[in-house]
């Protein structure tokens, strides 16, 4: 039961994780069609911020499949 518990977290986390990148790349399109392209920084660097958590929780869902 823990060990089922804690594999469902870990799948919502991933789904969150997503969503954040989904939100991600929708901040790029709208800050992209403004005048200010220097702001489209911002949400790329959340991007990319959002892909090493995303890998991290990648991982960290495939080792717990491997050894439970």
């Amino acid at each position: 039961m823990k060990n089922s518990s804690r594999t469902t977290y870990l799948r919502r986390r991933l789904i969150s994780d997503v969503v954040y990148l989904v939100l991600c790349i929708l901040g790029i399109i709208l800050v992209a069609n403004t005048r200010h392209y220097w702001l489209t920084l911002v949400p790329i660097l959340a991007l990319v911020l959002g892909i090493f958590i995303i890998r991290y929780h990648l991982k960290e869902y495939k080792d717990k499949s491997d050894n439970g």
